[in-house]
């Protein structure tokens, strides 16, 4: 990792027995970003037990004292982990700067492992959160996708409605529920190289060559 955590401040892995804890963290900085958690502890629960997920390699708990302040997690999606979906929950800069460098270096180890030469790493965060959007921008990372949340407040009784589940090429389709109202920031990064960053491709994707080191998913 490049970023350094606060003086006073430590770190360790994860187990299952931190859902509650990991949950009430995240849910508070959603709250405080829209007013709401905007998920559940068994999606939590999930997130923890995703299938090829590592809790000793993929995720941090960072603390001030018996304080939990901090969680970042690396999700790599797919077979090969072409795609990387990296968390980093903090009220505090300096340890959401550092638990983003650790992800980041993360997705890029799996990268490595399964050879490949280039990865994108993407995170989440709603439009209202000043903070992480600056945060993202200044390690690389640029706005590829905004998801908008329509809304209908009923001002009488709504008859109910009936669902379908779609189902494409004979597989089901997951979306994190934290993936409403958000706004997806995506960086390209060179797993097995260092150098300086390189311009935006046409897309307007950051591609870079900047690795980092690890100490060690919506």
């Amino acid at each position: 990792m490049t970023a350094a955590l606060p003086a006073g401040y430590t770190f360790r892995r994860p187990s299952k027995d931190d859902v509650e804890a990991i949950y009430e963290l995240v849910a508070a900085c959603n709250t405080a970003a829209i007013g709401f958690a905007d998920f559940t502890l068994d999606d939590m629960a999930d997130e923890l037990t995703e299938p090829g997920f590592d809790l000793d390699q993929d995720a941090w708990l960072v603390y001030a004292g018996e304080t939990l302040v901090g969680y970042g997690a690396a999700y790599g999606k797919g077979d090969d982990h072409r795609i990387v979906d990296v968390d980093a929950y903090s009220a505090e800069r300096d340890v959401a700067e550092w638990l983003l460098a650790g992800t980041t270096a993360r997705g890029q180890a799996l990268a490595r492992a399964n050879g490949l030469t280039e990865v994108s790493i993407d995170a989440n965060t709603y439009r209202t959160e000043t903070a992480k959007r600056e945060l993202l921008a200044d390690n690389g990372f640029t706005p590829t996708t905004t998801y908008q949340r329509m809304r209908i407040d009923h001002t009488g009784p709504v008859a109910a409605l009936s669902y379908r589940r779609v189902w494409c090429c004979g597989m089901g389709r997951r979306t994190r529920r934290r993936g409403g109202s958000l706004m997806r920031s995506s960086r390209r990064a060179s797993p097995g190289s260092t150098g300086s960053c390189r311009a935006p491709s046409s897309s307007g994707t950051p591609r870079t060559s900047r690795s980092r080191r690890s100490t060690g998913r919506r």
